[in-house]
């Protein structure tokens, strides 16, 4: 054979060969971007998150007692028997999220608002927010410039933190800075601690250095929650004070309606006072319609018509918005009509305030309110910025007892 055939016969095999590892590397590139788009997690139901941290885990078992009517005490209604009563009341009385466009709810909110008769739309043009029926209570709150004065006022104290990306953005001085501030309460109900093991991590690190400060400290992390923008919920307590009674656990509910949907933990003071649900609560941002989120919180107290319910957390909107009139119509009080707890990026003026987006909702009738309000970390720092590693939301917290 000549030489010049042997060349000829080389460059074919090797342009052959080249051809193949490229369609290889083509086909590798597109599967991976198929498993990226489509999400690994929906594929192969991969759990997301890490199993096996203190209190975290929810059987099938659990959560099924923990709805069953009747049980040990319990009240809880079965949730697939209240959604019936919702179907049964005709079309539009429960609406999945996949068949509502979230975009057009300024069309549709005013069909809502609608639906709970007893909630006039003059009534909340007169009187954005319902007055208190105590309105000594009522001058103590709405407070952005005190510290927390620990030992006054009733039996439970309740804390809630939009922690912002908690596991991801906190140095260890910032943490001590965090627990030296939990560490004054009863219970402590927190947003926004990222998905990733880091989130769990550092809930548990922060409960680690609770118990090193005198009292022995429990705590619970949720799994991530199933919507867009993913975080996990976490909540510490003080097992002097208080005892879990069924193990904390994300609303399978409101799943299919909220992005973050609650977190929701029953406890019972061991002072034999009475036992409250506290339904920890982070919406989705103000221009994502949380009003719509937010509406459907009225599910739970119907779900849960005996239990003292608390719901708390970051709602994303001023309690005077209409929406909450479902809440007011249960008669659920906000603990602060105008108490902004955002903190902005710069200072304007000496005000670093923002927006009143973080709040309680609580019913007088079953729970008195001693005393609430928010604290003021940014006065321990030398600048916003530095106040902002902490966190872009003030704490707030209730001081009340079961009636």
């Amino acid at each position: 054979m000549s030489e010049k055939s042997k060349k000829g016969k080389t460059a074919k095999k090797s342009m052959f060969s080249l051809s193949i590892t490229t369609y290889i590397r083509i086909g590798i590139a597109l599967v991976t971007f198929l498993l990226i788009y489509m999400n690994l997690d929906t594929i192969f139901g991969l759990v997301r998150g890490t199993k096996g941290i203190q209190d975290t885990t929810v059987d099938s078992e659990r959560y099924e007692r923990f709805e069953r009517d009747n049980v040990s005490g319990s009240n809880y209604r079965n949730e697939a028997e209240v959604t019936r009563e919702y179907l049964d009341r005709g079309e539009g009385a429960y609406i999945p999220r996949g068949e509502v466009d979230r975009n057009s709810y300024d069309e549709r909110g005013r069909e809502f608002i609608d639906e709970e008769r007893a909630v006039s739309r003059e009534y909340f043009e007169e009187s954005p927010v319902r007055p208190s029926e105590k309105p000594i209570v009522e001058r103590k709150r709405n407070r952005t410039s005190t510290n927390y004065d620990s030992g006054k006022g009733g039996n439970i104290t309740v804390m809630s933190w939009n922690l912002n990306e908690l596991g991801k953005s906190k140095n260890e001085s910032e943490k001590k800075y965090i627990v030296n501030l939990l560490r004054q309460f009863d219970v402590v109900a927190i947003q926004e601690v990222v998905t990733s093991f880091y989130g769990a991590q550092a809930v548990a690190s922060i409960a680690e250095d609770l118990n090193r400060s005198g009292a022995r400290w429990k705590y619970a992390i949720s799994e991530p929650t199933t919507g867009r923008g993913s975080e996990r919920y976490a909540y510490l307590w003080k097992d002097s004070k208080l005892k879990l009674v069924e193990t904390p656990m994300l609303s399978k509910r409101l799943e299919g309606d909220v992005d973050r949907e609650p977190y929701l933990a029953k406890f019972a003071s061991r002072d034999a006072s009475g036992d409250f649900v506290l339904v920890n609560f982070h919406a989705v941002p103000k221009d994502k319609e949380p009003a719509f989120e937010i509406y459907q919180l009225k599910y739970i107290e119907e779900a849960f018509p005996s239990e003292n319910i608390i719901y708390l957390g970051d709602f994303n909107l001023e309690p005077s918005h209409e929406v909450f009139g479902m809440l007011y119509n249960r008669d659920y009080s906000p603990l602060f009509n105008d108490l902004k707890t955002t903190l902005k990026r710069k200072s304007i003026d000496g005000i670093y305030y923002s927006n009143a987006y973080d709040n309680m909702f609580i019913n007088e009738n079953e729970m008195k309110i001693y005393d609430a309000g928010a604290i003021d970390f940014v006065t321990d720092f030398n600048s916003l910025e530095s106040a902002r590693m902490i966190s872009d939301h003030l704490p707030i917290w209730v001081d009340v007892g079961i009636r």
